[in-house]
């Protein structure tokens, strides 16, 4: 766990860094911490980020916001800071955040509050599930952030085109009852989160040395994180590039991810609201994207396409 230079460390930074090196275990990880303090400067911290001289080929950050409380110019730069890392390599990859399709900040009655950067198209965002009681079969957790955001942000035709099929797919399945009200979201925007892994029960360490139990997508992502570094570090054995752009590539292998077909995202972190939120349905929803990892078939995938991508390369020099 993490101790700190001069610092205590909190049951959040313990749980990112002790899950993403389970996950990945062997994979070097570097841990960053911001100051504590509300609203800090996003586009700050990615061009500190991109400014290292040595990259890390994968994020994983558990912080989010309400995607309206930022201006659109703000949110939209950011996006494009995020697009520059991933052609370059890198894989950014975000907490869904823990209110379902709400913010805790308003009301079910209102617009819903995409969250943010959970909702930008050039990063990988992460929801969650858990196990119903008798450990037999798992389902989105009802708190999942997820949903959808406005189209003066982004869309899915302009920003975010490899879901639209995906996305038009559920819209077209689902009908008015396992959808928010229609006044309160916008159906043309790029949809979220892109997957999902169980994010319930977590066992973390403290500084300390106290045991505690956490869930949230803070727990799911780190998870996720741990994947995709794995993956690179065979492809990078192999002379191939790192994935990158990690949201795009996983649309196109769905195939290997574990379709999570049950559950509504209805709660708002305090509050299980009847009919709100988004249902589960089959192939990707607002609750939990396309699904869990199933690590064999991600990895058959990333090694086929790194294949291609490193032919690529030596054809083009």
């Amino acid at each position: 766990n993490i101790t700190g230079e001069g610092l205590l460390p909190g049951t959040e930074a313990n749980l990112d860094v002790q899950y993403i090196i389970a996950t990945a275990p062997g994979v070097p990880c570097d841990f960053w911490q911001e100051p504590s303090r509300k609203g800090f400067d996003l586009i700050e911290w990615i061009t500190s980020a991109q400014a290292r001289q040595e990259q890390p080929l994968v994020w994983s950050v558990s912080y989010g916001e309400s995607m309206q409380d930022r201006d659109v110019k703000y949110v939209r730069q950011l996006d494009a800071e995020f697009a520059k890392l991933a052609l370059a390599g890198t894989t950014i990859v975000f907490a869904s955040g823990d209110a379902g399709a709400y913010s805790r900040q308003d009301t079910p009655k209102g617009k819903m509050q995409p969250g943010f950067p959970a909702g930008c198209p050039s990063v990988l965002t992460v929801g969650a599930t858990t196990y119903w009681a008798n450990g037999t079969e798992d389902s989105a957790i009802d708190w999942s952030g997820g949903g959808f955001t406005f189209s003066e942000y982004f869309t899915r035709e302009a920003d975010a085109p490899w879901q639209n099929d995906a996305v038009q797919a559920y819209l077209a399945e689902v009908d008015a009852s396992g959808l928010p009200p229609n006044n309160t979201w916008d159906p043309a925007g790029v949809g979220f989160p892109d997957v999902a892994a169980v994010g319930t029960d977590y066992m973390v360490t403290s500084a300390l040395g106290f045991e505690k139990k956490v869930s949230g997508t803070s727990a799911s992502t780190p998870v996720w994180a741990g994947v995709i570094a794995l993956l690179n570090d065979e492809r990078l054995a192999r002379g191939m590039p790192p994935i990158g752009a990690a949201a795009p590539w996983l649309y196109a292998h769905t195939d290997a991810l574990k379709d999570i077909v049950l559950g509504r995202n209805n709660n708002d972190g305090m509050t299980a609201h009847t009919g709100g939120g988004y249902v589960a349905a089959a192939g990707w929803d607002p609750t939990t994207g396309f699904g869990a990892p199933l690590y064999g078939k991600l990895l058959a995938a990333a090694l086929k396409d790194g294949k291609k991508a490193l032919a690529n390369a030596n054809a083009a020099t």
